[in-house]
């Protein structure tokens, strides 16, 4: 069962609002004091999370004080000595009494800066002339993505923009768990623990992601990816205004979705990833598909069998799945037809835009590499070369893969445990 955590947090038992959502270099923000947003959303201020004694600068629903940033989650305050202040020249800054400085942000030699607390849950440092934008925590998110935030990942000059888990309920630090953009040949997002890759949400494609058929056109969401040669970004806004979402990376590396009906306090899990074993990365091995339907839930594709199958007996499933028989370049190849998959894993891919399913299909038989093909609406014509990794089955959603096999492996008469229909080819 997936375990949800909701971050409750040990705040003082007073707390006083300084004057509407804004500071100036004249106005300081002390531990017991805070910033609120216009619409009165969210607030800015010094919070203990869990049982933790140590204080941090965060921003967090109110009132019900889910965190979604945190300022200085790597240099804790010991004690309620804590200060916010802007400098004259525009740093945004936590001290303690003696000065020391525990986080900082912003620029130097700005005119008139105010920082500035938006309905959002954007913290902004502005130019106050010019209304400039210097520094937003938007662009430093820790474990939580609020509508307007944004992942990124710029190819330009390195940026990698993207959430990392708490260390626990009660340690802010950065965790185990990061959830990134990857853009291999088509855009996705990948969960990662350390530097191993755990799930895939599948390539976008358009509205969403392939793996994640939650992800359906609603009357609540809409997701954005844009992907060219500078940067990829993802980000999501609400297009119901009596709801509030959030999409969260917990400790224990699962992502989730949560939404909020106004004004109601309590936040219901909308959908959360990875949920079953068919969600691991690689669950089944090189050419193995995953299916929740059976027990076991993983079989090999059609033309392969288990590359140990002593293995495979006992559900060790690593060493993955190898071809019966080998691929004829010269002729004889054909394809089979797999319906409402999970589009394996793109790494060894490439994209060929503008081209029909016909001519994907062409491409792909006369490429003696190429192992298998689909088009995607956003992407359009993608092959793969070599193993195909990471392939799930789902009761709705997913898209059509064609796997190449030799012509003795084809034929009608070969259903995958009854479940997998040809797709006319």
């Amino acid at each position: 069962m997936v375990k949800f955590i909701f971050l409750f947090l040990s705040f003082n038992l007073f707390t006083v609002s300084i004057a509407g959502d804004t500071m100036t270099p004249t106005k300081s923000i002390g531990d017991g004091q805070t910033l609120v947003s216009s619409g009165g959303t969210f607030e800015l201020g010094f919070f203990s999370p869990g049982d933790s004694k140590n204080r941090y600068l965060g921003i967090y629903y109110t009132p019900d004080k889910i965190v979604v940033w945190v300022a200085n989650r790597i240099s804790p305050l010991s004690g309620s000595t804590g200060v916010l202040n802007l400098t004259g020249d525009g740093t945004l800054e936590i001290v303690n009494s003696t000065g020391y400085i525990f986080w900082s942000a912003g620029t130097s030699n700005a005119i008139n800066p105010v920082v500035q607390l938006l309905d959002s849950g954007n913290l902004v440092l502005l130019e106050g002339t010019s209304k400039t934008l210097l520094w937003q925590s938007f662009d430093h998110p820790t474990d939580t993505l609020l509508p307007g935030m944004k992942l990124v990942r710029d190819f330009r000059t390195n940026l990698d923009t993207y959430l990392t888990s708490w260390k626990s309920s009660s340690d802010p630090s950065p965790g185990d768990y990061s959830y990134k953009i990857n853009s291999n040949a088509a855009p996705e997002l990948f969960l990662w623990r350390g530097s191993d890759l755990i799930y895939r949400t599948g390539p976008w494609n358009g509205r969403g992601f392939n793996g994640i058929p939650e992800m359906k056109i609603t009357n609540l969401f809409r997701f954005h990816l844009t992907s060219n040669k500078s940067e990829a970004t993802y980000s999501f806004e609400i297009l119901d205004n009596s709801i509030l979402s959030r999409l969260v990376l917990n400790e224990t590396g699962v992502v989730q979705r949560f939404v909020r009906s106004k004004p109601n306090l309590g936040w219901d899990p909308f959908w959360w990833h990875p949920k079953d074993p068919c969600d691991e990365h690689a669950n089944c091995g090189a050419n193995g598909i995953c299916s929740t339907n059976y027990s076991p839930d993983c079989d090999c594709l059609k033309g392969f069998s288990p590359k140990s199958p002593q293995n495979w007996r006992v559900r060790d499933n690593a060493d993955g799945c190898v071809r019966r028989t080998a691929l004829n370049c010269s002729s004889g190849d054909g394809f089979f037809g797999l319906q409402q998959v999970k589009l394996p894993d793109t790494s060894n891919a490439t994209v060929h835009s503008n081209v029909s399913l016909e001519e994907c299909k062409d491409w792909c038989l006369k490429n003696c590499s190429c192992s298998a093909y689909a088009i995607n609406e956003w992407s359009g014509c993608i092959t793969w070369t070599g193993d195909l990794v990471d392939i799930r089955v789902f009761t709705e959603g997913g898209k059509d893969l064609y796997l190449r096999l030799a012509s003795s492996e084809l034929g009608n008469d070969y259903f995958l445990r009854g479940e997998f229909k040809p797709v006319n080819i």
